[in-house]
């Protein structure tokens, strides 16, 4: 039996994140890799956007083994990947600067019927700047075939935390309850745990990304 879960260290500092290995990466991953993507601000709202020839993400092997990504559609129904990546969509924002507006992506993770959790750089981010001012969940975004569901993200943080990278979003309509939880829970990590994401690289459709990773002691002591 499947028992997914998103792992946090209570108090100061974030132990690590559990997710049978998913949001580790998720937070550590996008830090180092991810580069933002500014888009025009009519992509906002799309499932299917329109991205610079010089921003497509590539799929070249970024761990040392082919693939680096690996489309959540093509995993069967039912097995670990696809129930882990039921509770994760993409988070679709609108962001304005000055007099300037354009739209950016994220992922973000279903914690609660009406919760989801994600990055604090990309909600609300470190350049104050910026400021946003539209918000999406869009659950179940599969393909080109397969848009899947958007649902309204409030803009105030119900929690916020800068120096663990994080922050809890209100979501309207309980996607939870349709697609599924991730819960919290608090507990050690595991030397040797194997860790992968699922994500929607630069708004792409859902994607896992694993490879030869796993927990380091040194990481987390």
């Amino acid at each position: 039996m499947v028992q997914p879960c998103l792992c946090l260290k209570q108090e100061t500092r974030l132990r690590i994140t559990f997710l049978s290995g998913f949001l580790t990466l998720i937070f550590l991953f996008n830090l180092g890799y991810a580069q933002p993507m500014y888009l025009p601000p009519s992509e906002y709202g799309k499932a299917q956007v329109v991205i610079p020839e010089a921003q497509i993400i590539r799929r070249e092997n970024v761990f040392g083994q082919a693939p680096a990504f690996e489309p959540i559609l093509d995993f069967p129904v039912g097995s670990l990947y696809w129930q882990i990546a039921q509770a994760v969509g993409r988070l679709d924002m609108l962001i304005e600067q000055g007099d300037k507006r354009f739209s950016i992506f994220c992922t973000a993770t279903l914690i609660a019927k009406d919760m989801a959790i994600t990055s604090y750089h990309c909600l609300p981010g470190y350049d104050p700047s910026m400021k946003v001012v539209g918000a999406q969940l869009r659950m179940d975004y599969l393909s080109g075939r397969l848009n899947g569901e958007p649902f309204e993200v409030g803009l105030e943080p119900l929690e916020q935390n800068q120096d663990l990278d994080y922050t809890i979003l209100k979501v309207y309509g309980d996607p939870g309850l349709k697609y599924g939880i991730l819960p919290l829970k608090v507990r050690e990590p595991v030397e040797g745990e194997k860790l992968f994401m699922i994500h929607h690289p630069r708004g792409n459709p859902k994607q896992l990304t694993r490879g030869n990773c796993e927990l380091y002691p040194a990481f987390w002591r």
